[in-house]
């Protein structure tokens, strides 16, 4: 059925689509087929339906148009046409893109599935658009060992949510979540924390007790986006994902320019857990209570679906009365505590380590 549509004599009529009510769709999806085919067992139906799902969950619930350009197709017209998918030729794509937004105008937004090529003219199409006050979203297939298979991510809304990146309301999208904060804060709970609507994760984590792996490949953004990634392979869809590290504020590895300096776009933070293990720890109890009261206050006292994760040695904050009574109150009041310790089988420089650490999350207490 592989049956090249790129040419315009392959394209059918397609006018029993172009409908009235276009003028009020919320937003358009252009799909480059030709860089990012369907996968070849995924139903068309229920890609739109992903489609349409993820865009619902950056708050985009108006009617989605998606037209599909070129490409090698692994299903058929028909197929498309039952899914209210509409074809098109492949060089048609920026101009259609551009006469859209001209003809509608704003505010309308627009999603390119994949994300461009610098430089190509789709990407200086997009550039425009954006500086014009358009907002513009690109899907950026999975391209690492990390993350989700190719031909797997179209088919789950929270899959190609992860994936998707560019403005949305004039700020910020970074794998589906709004950055609306100066990247170069560090949120050290001097200020209140204002959070997306939506399920929110706070990491805290005694670099004492359980180092990052050094190296390539660890940087604070890496690290942030593997833990990102093990949330959403167990089904987590987050709207708001923190990570505060704690560090020896005088010898840890991580001290230095990671307390001072934030460079890094992740909302990774490096905080000064004092000089001893009991120090650190009364600084997480009293960092976790104020993250908790953040959440509540953003939710106006109906908190979102929270998990709590911390990362340390469990037998000393068990032992710790006033901190495990605390967790017991969260527990108590519906949040979600759990506790990721290392094992002594998993290595600091293995490829695996989170994946292989996340294994070992459980409920606290047991």
């Amino acid at each position: 059925m592989d049956k090249d549509l790129s040419c315009g004599e392959d394209v059918e009529d397609l006018s029993e689509f172009i409908t009235d009510d276009i003028g009020y769709r919320n937003t358009e999806v252009f799909w480059d087929l030709v860089r990012c085919p369907i996968p070849t067992r995924a139903c068309n139906k229920s890609v739109k339906t992903s489609i349409r799902a993820a865009l619902g969950e950056l708050g985009l619930y108006a009617c989605v148009g998606i037209t599909a350009y070129g490409g090698s197709m692994n299903h058929s017209k028909d197929d498309l046409r039952n899914a209210g998918i509409l074809h098109e030729p492949q060089g048609e794509l920026v101009a259609d893109l551009i006469l859209y937004a001209r003809t509608w105008g704003k505010p309308r937004n627009l999603m390119v599935i994949p994300k461009p090529d610098p430089d190509s003219d789709l990407d200086r199409a997009l550039t425009w658009l954006k500086e014009r006050g358009y907002d513009v979203l690109s899907v950026k297939p999975p391209d690492d060992e990390d993350s989700p298979q190719d031909d797997l991510f179209l088919q789950y809304a929270q899959l190609i949510l992860g994936c998707t990146y560019g403005l949305y309301e004039g700020k910020p999208i970074i794998r589906g979540r709004r950055k609306m904060k100066d990247i170069h804060v560090i949120q050290d709970f001097s200020k209140p924390i204002t959070f997306e609507k939506g399920a929110t994760a706070g990491v805290f984590w005694n670099l004492e007790d359980f180092p990052f792996p050094a190296g390539a490949g660890w940087t604070p953004d890496d690290i942030y986006k593997k833990i990102e990634s093990a949330f959403r392979a167990d089904g987590y869809e987050l709207s708001n994902m923190l990570i505060w590290a704690y560090v020896d504020d005088k010898e840890g590895s991580w001290g230095g320019d990671f307390l001072r300096n934030k460079t890094w776009k992740s909302s990774i933070y490096f905080l000064p857990g004092g000089g001893d293990k009991s120090a650190r720890r009364n600084r997480m109890l009293h960092d976790i209570a104020l993250w908790e009261s953040d959440v509540f206050t953003c939710s106006h006292g109906f908190p979102f679906p929270a998990t709590l994760v911390i990362v340390s040695d469990k037998d000393k904050v068990r032992a710790d009365k006033v901190f495990s009574h605390r967790l017991r109150m969260m527990i108590w009041n519906q949040w979600n505590v759990w506790f990721l310790t290392p094992t002594p089988t998993v290595k600091a420089d293995d490829s695996n380590w989170l994946t292989s650490v996340s294994e070992d999350v459980y409920a606290f207490p047991e």
